[in-house]
This record gives structure tokens, sequence and C-alpha cells, in this order.
């Protein structure tokens, strides 16, 4: 919801839709809300489908070097990315950091609507520099390590919330 601030007006929809949604998602309210969002961020007539076009390409890239980086960021917590909460499937690896990339997505789906709109609609050099980019800069610095670290605290009991950056 926040994102889309910065790209389209009149977002109360998704936003009563987000309050909405129930343990589970029982009532569909996400799936809903995500198809609004995925419009008014690519417009009307974008469908974000995972073999999809462009800019599909551009944010399953993204969203596969943000999995290994909160993955790696789970492992030197000494967590298993293997091990998830919400994320489990038997051929799934990586079930935490599934879980744990949720927050970050925004900053993804950010930087490929800007490659987007400047014209650059595949996985290219330009493309892989400025996601690295952004995992370096636009992301406050360290920021998946406090995740992965105040996650682990909670674990051992030190904890009581995990800790997430704003966009």
């Amino acid at each position: 919801y926040l994102l889309l601030e910065k790209y389209s007006e009149n977002n109360q929809l998704i936003l009563n839709l987000s309050r909405q949604v129930k343990s589970g998602d029982s009532t569909n309210r996400e799936a809903v809300a995500a198809k609004i969002y995925w419009k008014k961020l690519f417009g009307e007539r974008f469908v974000r489908d995972r073999y999809g076009e462009a800019p599909n390409t551009l944010l399953n890239y993204g969203y596969a070097v943000l999995r290994s980086f909160i993955a790696r960021n789970l492992m030197n917590a000494g967590l298993l990315p293997s091990v998830g909460i919400f994320h489990h499937n038997c051929y799934n690896a990586f079930p935490l950091a599934d879980d744990m990339m949720e927050p970050y997505r925004p900053f993804v789906d950010n930087k490929m609507k800007e490659l987007y709109d400047l014209g650059i609609h595949e996985i290219c050099y330009k493309s892989k520099k400025s996601l690295l980019d952004m995992f370096y800069s636009d992301i406050p610095a360290n920021a998946m390590m406090l995740s992965a670290s105040t996650l682990a605290g909670i674990y051992e009991g030190t904890g009581q919330v995990v800790i997430f950056p704003k966009i």
C-alpha cells in the first residue's frame, strides 16, 4: 500500500482490503488486493504471472536475488532457512527465507517499476547492477541482518519482535 502512494492516487480500496485479511486469507482478500496492486503499479493490462512477459521477468529475477540475500542473512544469524513459519512445502528448500522476504518485496517492486518505466524490460547488465545497488544502498544498511538477528532473538527467548525496514 505505501509503495502505491508513490505511483497512484486513491488507494483506499486496497487499504480497506488489507484490513479485511484474515489468518490464512480464508476470504481471499489478499489475492483481490494483489490484483489491484499490480494493475495500479504496472497498468491496467498487466497480469502478474510467473511465466509472463516483462515486467514479470524482472520481478521474478528481483525476488530470486532477494531470496538469496535473505537466506544468507538467516544463516549468518544462525537460523536454518529450510525451517519455515508460514511457508512450508516439501519441495521448497528455503521456506523461512520466503517468510522473511515478504516485507522486502516492495523494495524490489519499486526498483523494477523504475527500470520498467525507463524502458528496461529484460534482465541485462543494467537491471542486474541496479538491483544489486539497491540491496547495498536503498535498503537501510544491514536491514536484512537486523531482521534475521531479531528473529533469532525470538527463538532464543531474548527478543519479542522482528524488526523490518520501512519504505
